[in-house]
């Protein structure tokens, strides 16, 4: 059983446990590489893997390569260009318009998460690959070339590294499939409020504010005199400033100092 195990590791790129070979033993008797691989490609990789075949720690590499080729199955799906959710007051024309543009390929850019069974790494497209029909379901299997980059811990995916094997895992495709439906759906919100608000830009100005501008700073006074006022310490001068001129005492009446 483990020689067979190891066969469909070196061919096929994907390691399958020996309980897995064992049990297609007891069902479908005679049993080869490749049907083991056949068989592997319809069945979740956390059911029927003992060790990961990912490099270790690949999902937090800043730069990096695949050294050998691996099989990895999709576990989450999305066109990044898309919303997450449909905003609340879009019309029906626009969420149609949003469904096509998730269909044409020349304007679809996939975020996957792929998974050997034990670890996880995101894959992305930096430009609609040809070889993806449409955007796959979680379950299908993809085989990574070796020399595929890794950039900033994502799977750079490209028309000469990856390959789509196909597959499904019914458990993932019923959980993908009512997801996609609850998100078309607006929910309600504890305040009753349904779906996301459409966006609206940031106007700067009264008129969005409702406001008033602020008041220009009022430039200070001028001083009360020039300097030669009676007083201990003569006039004020420009915007508060002291005086220059000589301190002087008020002439008494009685005669006193002056």
């Amino acid at each position: 059983m483990s020689s067979l195990a190891t066969e469909v590791k070196a061919r096929y790129h994907i390691a399958v446990s020996t309980r897995f070979v064992e049990r297609l033993f007891a069902t479908e008797g005679a049993v080869t590489a490749e049907l083991v691989y056949q068989r592997a490609l319809n069945e979740n990789f956390k059911d029927i893997t003992d060790v990961g075949t990912l490099p270790h720690g690949v999902a937090s590499q800043v730069s990096g390569t695949f050294t050998s080729p691996v099989v990895l199955q999709v576990n989450s799906s999305r066109d990044a260009t898309q919303p997450l959710r449909p905003c609340a007051d879009s019309s029906e024309e626009e969420m149609a318009f949003a469904a096509a543009l998730q269909k044409k390929t020349n304007t679809r850019l996939l975020r996957l998460v792929l998974s050997d069974g034990h670890a996880e790494v995101p894959g992305i497209e930096l430009s609609t690959l040809p070889v993806f029909s449409g955007i796959p379901i979680p379950g299908e299997k993809l085989l990574v070339k070796e020399g595929a980059e890794v950039k900033n811990g994502a799977v750079i995916m490209t028309e000469n590294c990856v390959v789509p094997l196909g597959g499904e895992v019914q458990q993932l495709k019923r959980e993908f499939l009512a997801m996609r439906n609850r998100s078309e759906v607006p929910y309600q919100t504890s305040v009753g409020l349904e779906a996301a608000p459409r966006f609206q830009p940031l106007r700067v100005g009264c008129a969005a504010s409702g406001g008033v501008p602020n008041p220009q700073a009022v430039a200070a006074g001028r001083g009360r005199g020039s300097g030669n006022n009676w007083g201990r310490s003569g006039g004020r001068g420009y915007r508060g400033g002291r005086g220059s001129g000589a301190r002087q005492h008020r002439p008494s009446s009685r005669g006193g100092r002056s």
